[in-house]
């Protein structure tokens, strides 16, 4: 039984809670009851649905002729919660009678966090458990995800035993031997798994909604009447202090500066740029990052400094291969490019722009809007590259893209659908990537060499 909301998602199977899924990201394999004999042994297990719907069900338990327990699953718009109450009925000696989950084994080398201190789920397999003492587990499974906990609880890697994965239990394993129960006693588990619903980005056009200023282009041409999203470029104060003006009486909406030598944001110039801007009666926010690429931005000592309201970084198709495989391959990586811009700069917006499949005219230089454009933009493989794109990209607030064509008004219908939620869909393949907008729309890119395609199902429709 599948039980879904706009941003959670579970499914109820064999004897357990499977494949628990916010915003479409596995943040645990399995939520299970357990019930363990003195030997390790594990009673069998009988589960079933007794009751319900769309976002929720109710179960009943019953593990050989020793545990019985009666539990409920809801899910919230981007949350999962078990609760369950239960009976011993009988006289026990136990090692376990509790709630177990399972860790996938694609969180190998990611951090986790727990109320009790902080750890890895490790690539080489850790003898020792990597977390214990913990009621509050936090890591990113490509969406940060907080699971809290009714007991204390313990994480061993269950590689150990040839299981694909980390197990967390309660309770830990420093009581000793087995625990005598008794007929009747009564036992109390919940766990509620949640993280942020990820959206559709708001999509920009690089050179129209969102514009590059010199001293030279300022020189050359004043600034349209009214501007959106600006990017201050030099290295000295004074200008920096006079463009801010100039872009705060022309109602910016967002302002990042750059360093011209650097292409990243020298520290205080987002602070001083601010402060201009808020004297001027704007209040757009003011971040920094990477004009070049995510590379420049990684290797910032330090951390995003405070004075950033949000962090930005490019992305080019073309910094190394030009051949179409080459391309589409790059959308494999923006993941992880945007959970490394998380890490380097957690709890802030990401801008990322601009996207560009199209290759730098000077590939030492940042992306241009005078770039020449790419024929593929506006075939079958430029349409799944900016799609399967901005489905890797859901994470990021902004959007900024370099591209023409668009075949079908590919970029009208995704700026149409900015803001709502945006939830991954398993497809079982890795090079066919897709997202629901819950109720109005599935996205779908094919980022297979020789049949790319990108297309928009509208709710109701073939």
């Amino acid at each position: 039984m599948r039980l879904a909301t706009g941003g959670a998602a579970v499914t109820v199977a064999d004897n357990a809670l499977r494949d628990v899924r916010i915003s479409g990201f596995r943040a645990l394999d399995a939520i299970m009851v357990t019930v363990r004999d003195a030997a390790w042994g594990t009673y069998p297990a009988d589960v079933r649905v007794v009751a319900g719907s769309a976002t929720g069900a109710t179960l009943l338990g019953v593990h050989g002729d020793v545990f019985r327990w009666e539990g409920t699953v809801e899910l919230d718009p981007a949350a999962v919660r078990f609760e369950m109450r239960g009976t011993v009925l009988r006289d026990v000696d136990s090692r376990r009678i509790g709630v177990c989950l399972l860790h996938p084994l694609a969180l190998a080398g990611r951090a986790l966090h727990t109320d009790a201190g902080s750890g890895t789920f490790g690539v080489a397999i850790d003898p020792h458990p990597p977390a214990t003492g913990f009621r509050v587990l936090r890591y990113d499974a490509g969406v940060p995800v907080t699971i809290e906990l009714s007991d204390v609880f313990e994480m061993e890697d269950h590689r150990n035993w040839s299981d694909p994965g980390w197990k967390s239990y309660s309770p830990p394993l420093t009581g000793g031997g087995p625990r005598r129960f008794r007929a009747g006693e009564e036992l109390h588990r919940s766990v509620t798994v949640s993280g942020p619903l990820t959206s559709v980005p708001s999509i920009e056009v690089y050179g129209r909604d969102c514009i590059d200023v010199t001293p030279a282009t300022l020189a050359a041409r004043p600034l349209p009447a009214r501007v959106g999203a600006v990017a201050l470029i030099s290295e000295s104060a004074a200008w920096l202090r006079e463009a801010a003006a100039r872009v705060a009486e022309r109602g910016a909406t967002r302002v990042a500066v750059f360093d011209p030598a650097t292409h990243t944001t020298a520290p205080g110039t987002a602070a001083l740029v601010r402060a201009v801007l808020r004297d001027g009666g704007c209040d757009a926010p003011v971040g920094g990052g990477s004009r070049a690429h995510l590379a420049e931005l990684n290797r910032l000592t330090g951390g995003a400094p405070e004075d950033w309201d949000f962090v930005t970084f490019p992305i080019t198709a073309q910094a190394h291969h030009s051949d179409t495989p080459s391309v589409l391959a790059t959308v494999h990586a923006m993941p992880f490019m945007v959970e490394q811009a998380a890490r380097i700069a957690p709890g802030l917006p990401l801008v990322v722009g601009p996207l560009a499949l199209r290759r730098r005219a000077d590939a030492n230089s940042p992306a241009s809007p005078l770039d020449p454009p790419d024929p593929r933009e506006a075939s079958p493989a430029g349409a799944a590259w900016l799609l399967g794109s901005v489905i890797a990209l859901r994470r990021a607030a902004t959007v900024t893209v370099l591209f023409d064509g668009a075949p079908g008004g590919l970029l009208r219908r995704l700026h149409a659908l900015r803001g709502r939620p945006f939830i991954g869909v398993p497809t079982g393949d890795p090079d066919i990537l897709a997202a629901t907008v819950p109720g109005e729309a599935t996205c779908t890119a094919t980022l297979i060499p020789g049949r790319p395609a990108a297309t928009i199902t509208e709710e109701g429709h073939a």
